[in-house]
């Protein structure tokens, strides 16, 4: 076990850059995609019963 070298620390910065703008906007418009299908699915469905669908 030996401790980070400076030569390291520029690819650990640039990995947590890298989550946090990328990963956190990927993981986010995954989350919110698949929230907006969900509720989309179940207004659908919820709709289909009293309206017909234009």
């Amino acid at each position: 076990m030996r401790s980070i070298n400076l030569e390291e620390r520029p690819f650990d910065i640039f990995l947590a850059t890298f989550f946090n703008k990328v990963g956190v906007k990927y993981v986010l418009a995954v989350v919110v995609g698949t929230w907006k299908w969900k509720l989309k699915r179940v207004f659908w469905t919820s709709q289909q019963q009293r309206l017909p669908i234009m």
